[in-house]
């Protein structure tokens, strides 16, 4: 993207834009003076000050006719150059720059013939700009040097300074960054009255960043910071920054780059402003990337399509979907990356559609000049048949050569176009690919988690069914929670099958949510005991009557408190709190659920993952129990489905920490019927210790196990006959 079109739009408001305070005093002022007008050119020139001091479209076409009519009538350049440069003014407003250059063209041959010099500065002025706005370069740099020559010879140094800055403006918009510098340089000195010293410090910068002299371009860089801060204009100084920040972005300084972005963002927060937003919102974008941060870089990227309003001619439109195409691929979302792949291949197709368009516009453009400049010629010198000669074989050379490069433009986008189909045939491929992978490693995953729980249940069974041995509590309680535990994956992959399906629905009753998170709390006091693990649960005594889904709140505080007890060792802690917090309105509350364990923690590079489908954060790590990768993504989308979000925080070998926010209604308190989530009293597990067998010395048995269940089966068969010890890895 060329940074100078920005640039180009600052400088024009700044020439443009006047104060307004006493504008309506000075037209009548003026109009009082033209009442008592001693001559003619009097009158004229206040016509003429009148239509300028209004800056509105109409009227100055209204005051542009009446002097043209008058020039014309009585053979007067000066009248007529007035008229003229009036409606150049007025196409200028409308934004019809092509239109503005012809009325600003034959203005400047009127005062040219009327000697009026200063008039004839702005028309060259005016007229540079908006052949700088058309794309003709080489004819804006020919009115610019114009404008510089008629200034310096009237001793005009600010006028001098504006055209300096108009020519370098024009040799940067052709990538000539050296031959520019100068020119940048002679504005500075000369160019005060319109204090567009921070705007020039940029282009400075511009022209030295792409030299590749770092060093200077940070230092105009920062020139143009403080100028725009002693001028005091917010969009100045937001501008500033934002050049600022993309130079540092360019140098990959992330941490200034972020902070001048994050300022100018600041300044222009809730303008809307669409000359610099998008622009702005797309450098965030590409530094969150840089920061491998692509949800950041997603909600950067999703402001700036806000603000260009669906508009696919926006010159950041196919830049930002580039983004998106990038953030949500490094977040394993194919489809979605997809889906603004196409965005931005149709955004470029477009792009280089509208770019043959306007090259042979221009051609078009200067062809109509040049016959303008024919007629005026005919007129003054009488040569009409020679000089229509010479553009008819000057527009034939020129349509031929503007329809050979549109030829090979087109053949040049099918080229693009066939190779942007081979890239999302591949990237389509690499996803397909990756879905299977997935399902493998799934089924991989899930056929684990099933095999073992359905050993520990179908061997007992056939023992006891041959009789090989009679049943007690010890192995009923290990068959048990074996069942239990296929049971609860079978429910979990239901639960993810009907959240995608949109047919899990919250149940919300009214309830003590306290005595509830006691109650799940509860069940896990037997594990805690069994594996030596101090478990620890601060929440409220009082009653927290709120409506809640009870089996919803189980299945995340069970998940959270399941996984907390399997990565932790033995001598470690688990923590479970709840703290009730006020809602955004009387009517609801913030409940608060912290899990806390001293585990063997989570790497940073995996942290984004965990909530994923299947993905199992510890498969890298040789401690680590498996598990089945479903059970904290079904947390997140139930915690999603109440409205909340949940957060984590995790450090390897250190421990890690899941925060759930879940917004939920008050309820009254019910004081003459059992609540909903009261705990129910739990039933004491017989424990039966089996007394072994005379151990011998040369009869001993090592067993190696990782699965607690398993590995007390297995003992328990061979402890009657054998000395039995055992380890987890």
């Amino acid at each position: 993207m060329n940074k100078t079109a920005c640039i180009l739009c600052l400088l024009f408001l700044c020439l443009s834009v006047r104060p307004c305070v006493a504008q309506t005093n000075k037209v009548d002022s003026l109009r009082a003076l033209l009442s008592s007008a001693p001559d003619r050119p009097t009158r004229l020139r206040l016509v003429f000050r009148i239509g300028k001091n209004l800056h509105h479209a109409d009227s100055l076409d209204l005051y542009g006719k009446r002097l043209l009519d008058e020039g014309r009538k009585h053979r007067e350049p000066l009248a007529a150059g007035y008229g003229e440069r009036l409606l150049g003014d007025a196409d200028f407003y409308r934004l019809r720059y092509e239109s503005a250059f012809g009325h600003y063209f034959r203005a400047d041959s009127a005062f040219k013939a009327a000697g009026e010099g200063p008039e004839r500065l702005t028309v060259l002025s005016n007229g540079a700009y908006a052949l700088m706005l058309l794309g003709r370069y080489g004819d804006a740099i020919e009115w610019a040097s114009t404008q510089m020559e008629l200034s310096e010879s009237l001793g005009d140094t600010d006028n001098a300074g504006q055209a300096a800055r108009s020519i370098g403006d024009c040799l940067l918009k052709q990538k000539k960054f050296r031959e520019a510098l100068p020119y940048f340089y002679k504005s500075l000195a000369w160019e005060k009255q319109n204090n567009p010293q921070d705007l020039c410090c940029i282009q400075l910068a511009i022209a030295y960043e792409h030299l590749q002299m770092p060093d200077s371009a940070r230092y105009f860089y920062e020139k143009s910071l403080q100028h725009a801060q002693q001028l005091d204009i917010p969009y100045r100084i937001a501008s500033a920054h934002q050049y600022y920040g993309m130079f540092f972005l360019n140098q990959n300084a992330l941490d200034e780059a972020e902070k001048h972005l994050l300022a100018a963002e600041d300044l222009l927060k809730n303008k809307q402003d669409k000359l610099s937003g998008p622009g702005l919102y797309k450098g965030l974008s590409d530094l969150e990337l840089r920061r491998n941060r692509p949800e950041a870089a997603i909600k950067w990227a999703q402001k700036a399509l806000d603000m260009m309003q669906h508009n696919h001619q926006a010159k950041y439109w196919g830049p930002v979907h580039a983004n998106l195409y990038q953030a949500y691929a490094a977040l394993g979302q194919p489809e979605k990356a997809l889906q603004h792949a196409l965005v931005w291949k149709a955004a470029a197709d477009s792009l280089a559609a509208a770019d043959n368009a306007r090259k042979v516009a221009e051609v078009e453009a200067r062809f109509k000049t040049r016959e303008q400049e024919a007629v005026i010629a005919r007129q003054e010198l009488e040569l009409a048949r020679q000089r229509g000669y010479l553009l008819f074989g000057l527009l034939a050379i020129a349509l031929t050569g503007a329809l050979a490069y549109f030829f090979w433009m087109r053949t040049r986008a099918k080229k693009r176009e066939a190779e942007y189909r081979a890239a999302l045939h591949e990237a389509e491929t690499r996803r397909l690919k990756e879905l299977d992978r997935v399902k493998s490693t799934f089924f991989a995953n899930i056929s684990h988690e099933f095999r073992t729980p359905l050993s520990l249940l179908i061997s007992p069974l056939r023992e006891l069914e041959t009789g090989a041995r009679t049943g007690n509590a010890k192995m009923y309680a290990i068959m048990r929670r074996n069942a239990e535990r296929l049971l609860q994956l079978v429910n979990q992959l239901l639960d993810l099958s009907r959240l995608e399906n949109g047919r899990l629905q919250l149940e919300p009753r009214p309830g003590n949510l306290s005595a509830a998170l006691r109650s799940i709390a509860g069940s896990f006091e037997s594990l805690a005991d069994r594996k030596l693990i101090h478990f620890d649960v601060f929440v409220p005594k009082a009653p927290v009557w709120a409506a809640f889904d009870r089996d919803k709140l189980e299945k995340i505080a069970s998940n959270l408190l399941s996984n907390a007890f399997k990565f932790t060792p033995e001598e470690g802690s688990v923590t479970l709190q709840l703290k009730p917090e006020p809602g955004p309105d009387e009517t609801s509350l913030l409940a608060v659920i912290r899990v806390d364990d001293t585990g063997i923690g989570i790497s940073s590079d995996q942290l984004p993952q965990i909530f994923e489908r299947f993905y199992q954060a510890d498969q890298q790590m040789p401690d680590a129990p498996g598990g089945s990768g479903i059970g904290l993504a079904l947390t997140k989308e139930l915690v999603q489905l109440h409205g909340g979000r949940i957060e984590v925080e995790s450090e390897e070998r250190q421990g890690s920490r899941f925060i759930v926010y879940l917004p939920l209604q008050l309820a009254a308190a019910e004081s003459d019927q059992p609540t909903a989530g009261e705990p129910e009293p739990l039933a004491a597990e017989n424990t039966v210790v089996a007394t072994p067998a005379a151990p011998s010395p040369e009869a001993s048995v090592l067993v190696v196990e990782d699965n607690a269940d398993l590995q007390d089966y297995i003992a328990g068969l061979l402890e009657p006959r054998y000395r039995v010890f055992r380890a987890a890895d």
